[in-house]
């Protein structure tokens, strides 16, 4: 009774803030506020070039996973144009049963330049079976941010490791000085599991393909985090909105994990802290390996059944590369874009006294090779966390080395084993050593 009734709920509210047809030619939809400000700081370009106007709704993902799921194969009218889509909700419609549900557009003339100008890799996650589904507007290169005056009082430089055994030894000397955690780190989730093990990818087309209960460093990496957990030199941040960089500000945690995207957040939420964060590349996990990795992505997608195609790209086209909304969106953002451009206006930063963010991103997003966020990669991410977990616990409680690796082991066959039976086909278990 009380999920029909959210659900009610929930339409009643898409029902309410969704505009009409005859409010403008065109519409777009997104998640994000940020991405709803930019197009909106620039729909009135787009009029002076087109003729057409487009209005913008932000919907929260229930209402919008609620709204596509009951209209991309029917009611057209009921769709906008051009719709954006964050990772988990873009692989939930490109893996669906029945068909992908959005305009291919490999072969539109009028995106040829952008899709060459775009890293490759962020096409590569709206793929499938060889055709091109969406467009992004964003690379998502994480750094990490550090209190560089909390740092100096342990007499410490995070910047000085090369490596995360490095990092791991200096967070160790700043919890013994200051008594408190040096770095953030999620231990219910793989969020942070995901971007050491693309560090630590073999080559690029293993981070892209490989299945993530089968990556080869996966145990190591588990290790390594929940020994930073059960030895409290690493916490998790406070949960909500940016709540993350309050801890920061009060010095309970020393070292924030920085994709672009979180940038604005932080200078919004800790001002007080101007001059007094530095921003440096990951350390790398194996020699050969980047010093970032990617977290995080959005599509621009145009509903297969939209009634007008060809008006539907030249819409895409305009929010996924036009000037107006690019400028829009840096002005208010350190996001680094998805179109390569080395001409990127970087200004002076009072906030960071490592440099200007944009900078350090605009160099690290050549090097981000995201895995594609398949169903399979979401049900296993959705594994790695509890593991994270379980396998701190353990730690905690001062098992034998041998036996909380065994454990780790029969944990992670046991996760293959419930993703192959949701795939419905066979794959080798995990690695043994």
């Amino acid at each position: 009774m009380l999920v029909v009734a959210g659900t009610t709920l929930v339409a009643a509210v898409a029902l309410v803030v969704m505009p009409t047809r005859d409010a403008a030619d065109q519409r777009f939809w997104t998640f994000a506020a940020t991405h709803a400000e930019a197009a909106e700081t620039a729909s009135g370009a787009f009029l002076t070039e087109t003729g057409r106007s487009y209005d913008v709704t932000v919907l929260p993902r229930q209402a919008m996973d609620l709204r596509l799921t009951t209209s991309l194969d029917s009611d057209s009218t009921a769709l906008p144009d051009v719709l954006q889509l964050d990772a988990a909700a873009a692989t939930r419609l490109l893996d669906r049963d029945g068909g992908v549900p959005f305009l291919p557009l490999d072969d539109r003339p009028e995106l040829a330049e952008i899709i060459a100008a775009t890293v490759p890799n962020r096409l590569d996650l709206w793929r499938r079976g060889g055709r091109l589904y969406g467009l992004s507007v964003d690379v998502h290169p994480v750094a990490l941010a550090y209190r560089i005056d909390l740092w100096a009082e342990a007499g410490l430089d995070p910047t000085q490791a090369a490596t995360w055994p490095e990092l791991a030894e200096l967070c160790q000397r700043y919890t013994a000085f200051h008594d408190r955690p040096a770095l953030e780190l999620n231990p219910t989730s793989s969020e942070h599991a995901t971007l050491l093990l693309q560090q630590a990818r073999p080559d690029a087309e293993a981070a892209a393909s490989g299945p993530m209960l089968e990556h080869d460093a996966l145990d190591d990496v588990l290790l390594f985090l929940a020994n930073l957990l059960a030895t409290d030199v690493a916490a998790p941040a406070t949960r909500g909105h940016a709540r993350w960089a309050r801890d920061f500000a009060a010095g309970d945690l020393g070292i924030l994990w920085m994709p672009d995207w979180r940038v604005a957040y932080l200078r919004a939420a800790a001002p007080e802290l101007a001059g007094n964060v530095g921003l440096m590349p990951l350390p790398r996990w194996s020699d050969a390996g980047p010093r970032t990795a990617g977290w995080g992505g959005t599509m621009l997608a145009i509903p297969a059944n939209t009634p007008d195609p060809d008006a539907a790209v030249e819409l895409l086209a305009f929010l996924a590369a036009g000037e107006p909304v690019v400028e829009a969106r840096l002005a208010g953002t350190d996001i680094v874009p998805a179109i390569g451009d080395d001409t990127l206006d970087v200004e002076a930063d009072d906030y960071f006294a490592s440099g200007p963010p944009r900078s350090l991103y605009a160099e690290l997003a050549a090097h981000v090779e995201m895995p594609r966020p398949t169903a399979d990669y979401l049900a296993a991410a959705g594994h790695v966390g509890v593991i994270l977990s379980s396998t701190t616990a353990d730690l905690r409680a001062e098992l034998p080395e041998a036996e909380v690796f065994e454990r780790l082991q029969n944990r992670l066959a046991a996760a293959q084993a419930d993703v192959n039976r949701r795939r419905r086909t066979p794959r080798r278990g995990h690695r043994r050593r």
